[in-house]
């Protein structure tokens, strides 16, 4: 199936629906589904550079490393670019230092 394509999904009642959504899981792969729902999120604290909370103060992704100049999506142009990172201690939340970047 393409991209563009239509999922048919037919359900284990036996009817068949058509919309843009991929089939349901099948019950009997509980690995895949275990994997699939169990995506890490990180949360990161978001500061400008004179110490004052970001707009947002915080994000959740599920990508764990930012380097500087890395730019964060908010939005239709809307956007942070990363200009450091602070960490404190292993159990504090990492900051990522950041400047607004929008249009």
């Amino acid at each position: 199936m393409t991209t563009t394509a239509l999922a048919i999904a037919t359900h284990e009642s036996g009817s068949t629906t058509t919309d843009d959504r991929p089939p349901p899981l099948p019950r009997d792969n509980s690995s895949l589904r275990h994997r699939l729902y169990t995506l890490s999120a990180f949360t990161f604290n978001l500061e400008t550079t004179d110490g004052t909370p970001a707009d947002p103060p915080s994000f959740q992704t599920v990508a764990p490393q930012w380097r500087r100049g890395d730019m964060i999506p908010l939005g239709p142009g809307r956007a942070l670019r990363v200009v450091g990172e602070r960490v404190s201690g292993a159990d504090e939340t990492p900051v990522l230092i950041v400047e607004d970047v929008s249009n």
